[in-house]
């Protein structure tokens, strides 16, 4: 049922209610009329439809409003008053209430924006360890891929230098004779020797970085294979001058014999071993009828690295 015919049913019973109070009225005040001709005028006069039982104490409450204006209206203004306070103090505690309430969604929403951010760092410092551990495990897997694949790879070591010393002389030996040094391959797999260097250099020392002429750089041709254990030798060509003789001789000048090997292992990968040796005049030429090497120079001459491929087998990427 709608409002409107809510609205409608009363109307029509408070029309029926009044119309039933005149009724009433009419009987109770009117009934006398005809009845007193001498007073037929009075009769009249009392004779009305607000004097029943509904409209007759609506009236009387009406005047009893009217006659007791002032008191009702300081009454209903001290009433006014007293509810303006409840409200004001009620409007105050609410606020009180919501002001404690958004105190406490502050603190609830810090300390779950503490907790959060304490399990996020929680989570990250997990993550670090995390990627911390794998990235350890890679290095030691590497590690060890590494150094299986450096023992199967092969390794050159030097193993002798040779300058012989013919009629047991040490100025016929380093005029007439050649130097010689023997690499072996101690590796676990075969090499091809592609290029190869020797330098004879009679110097008080040598530069910080070796110095590769081109005329002692000396390509292999096909390359050259060297089983796992087997040496392969470097010849040098020296061409030293009798001012340079006398130098060695003399002691005023050491004599450095240095150089590299360039070979592919079997995966096919450049490599290059640098080595570097010194002579060390004694007599022992004159016991064993050769001259007496060491391993000496600057550690750049000494060295085993990887080669760029792109350089080409026969590049000097040293000099």
């Amino acid at each position: 049922m709608g409002v409107r015919r809510v609205l409608e049913y009363t109307a029509l019973v408070l029309l029926l209610l009044l119309a039933i109070d005149a009724f009433i009225s009419v009987g109770l005040t009117c009934h006398e009329i005809g009845n007193y001709p001498g007073d037929q005028q009075a009769a009249i006069k009392n004779c009305g439809i607000f004097d029943g039982p509904l409209l007759a104490r609506f009236i009387l409450f009406a005047g009893f409003f009217d006659k007791h204006e002032g008191t009702i209206t300081a009454l209903f203004t001290v009433i006014l008053a007293l509810s303006t306070i409840a409200l004001w103090w009620s409007t105050d505690k609410l606020w009180l209430a919501g002001e404690a309430q958004r105190k406490s969604s502050e603190r609830i929403a810090d300390r779950q924006r503490h907790s959060s951010e304490r399990i996020a760092m929680e989570q990250r410092m997990q993550m670090r360890s995390s990627i911390t551990a794998s990235q350890t495990a890679a290095k030691a897997a590497k590690k060890s891929a590494d150094a299986a694949m450096g023992v199967a790879l092969p390794q050159f070591v030097v193993t002798r230098v040779l300058w012989t010393a013919g009629n047991y002389n040490l100025e016929l030996a380093l005029r007439t004779e050649r130097p010689d040094v023997t690499l072996r391959n101690f590796g676990r797999s075969n090499a091809v020797v592609t290029s190869e260097c020797l330098v004879v250099r009679p110097a008080l020392a040598l530069p910080s970085e070796p110095d590769y002429p081109a005329d002692t750089i000396l390509p292999v041709h096909f390359g050259q294979p060297v089983d796992k254990g087997e040496p392969h030798q470097v010849v040098g060509i020296p061409a030293l001058t009798d001012e340079q003789i006398s130098a060695v001789i003399g002691k005023r000048k050491t004599l450095w014999v240095y150089g590299y090997i360039d070979y592919r292992d079997f995966l096919g990968t450049r490599h290059r071993r640098g080595f570097c040796a010194a002579l060390r005049l004694s007599e022992h030429y004159k016991i064993r009828g050769e001259l007496e090497f060491i391993q000496a120079g600057p550690d750049s001459y000494t060295y085993n690295k990887q080669l760029d491929d792109s350089a080409g087998d026969h590049a000097d990427t040293s000099a």
